[in-house]
């Protein structure tokens, strides 16, 4: 075995072996590491004040994915270690910006206790008043408890474009990432005590601030039905039956397979978005057409 093969093998072994979970789709941003491009994407951030924890200090992308107002999106993550925790979801409309740290972010979605989401596709629903953005950034997050009341951080960012409302206002409140949570282990709710803190730890909720033009789309009943509610979103869709691959495959690559978009799961290719249009590579990277 060559010295750069090698290397390869023991530096994807130790990614592993420090490997907890990770955004698959939408497709996120990542950074390449040989011939394991989306493994060094699972592993937490040293703190919730550090750059990385706004997108991991990855360089923004074209936008490959296109947010609809007033619809929902479909996410799963892969979470290799199930450790109790919470996600939060957010977006900024900053997808421009030089310096990541002018960018101002808003919650717009929550999963309590988010493990129990991953065996499935969890549709979230993009408030309807949004404005259209031509490139803006959607953001999983994920804080990990099972270290209570030490903290796990992680993160993913997603390059986005929004079909939104012409006219819509503008979101209520916007802050920097990091800054926006804490630390501090007791500002989060302790897992093994349900008499401290309940819910999500988070900012607001976003809510528009004025008026939302009758043009917008009225949506569904997101206050019932969608991820505004502590308790989480109200379905998760079964994932695909594994494909079984032909040549095998390593955790977290993506391909194309068919008209979708396929992850390599547990050894197997795993169907987690299907398109429409087809799919094709993009810089050895799948994305709907």
């Amino acid at each position: 075995m060559s010295f750069t093969s090698t290397a390869l093998f023991i530096l994807s072994v130790i990614v592993l072996v420090h490997g907890h979970g990770y955004l698959l789709t939408p497709p996120p941003r990542w950074t390449y590491l040989g011939l394991n491009p989306l493994i060094t994407e699972n592993g937490p951030v040293a703190s919730a004040d550090v750059s990385a924890f706004q997108c991991r200090d990855e360089r923004a992308s074209a936008p490959q994915t296109t947010l609809i107002a007033g619809q929902t999106v479909d996410l799963t993550w892969k979470l290799s270690a199930r450790h109790v925790g919470d996600c939060n979801l957010y977006i900024s409309y900053d997808g421009n910006v030089t310096n990541p740290a002018d960018m101002k972010w808003f919650r717009f979605a929550e999963m309590y206790d988010c493990k129990k989401y991953m065996e499935g596709v969890t549709p979230i629903y993009i408030p309807e008043w949004l404005p259209s953005a031509e490139h803006a950034v959607l953001r999983w997050e994920w804080y990990a408890l099972h270290l209570y009341p030490n903290i796990e951080f992680f993160t993913q960012c997603v390059d986005v474009k929004i079909q939104g409302c012409d006219g819509g206002p503008e979101p209520s409140t916007t802050f920097a990432i990091p800054g926006h949570i804490s630390n501090d282990g007791q500002q989060y709710r302790d897992p093994w005590n349900p008499s401290t803190i309940k819910g999500v730890t988070g900012p607001s909720m976003v809510t528009p601030n004025g008026n939302v033009p009758s043009s917008c789309p009225k949506g569904d009943d997101v206050n019932s039905k969608y991820a505004y509610k502590a308790d989480g979103v109200a379905e998760v869709k079964p994932l695909p039956t594994p494909i079984k691959p032909l040549y095998g495959c390593q955790g977290g690559q993506y391909a194309c397979w068919g008209s979708g978009i396929a992850v390599c799961s547990g050894g197997d290719w795993v169907v987690v978005s299907s398109c429409s249009n087809g799919c094709k590579l993009i810089n050895n990277l799948p994305f709907c057409i």
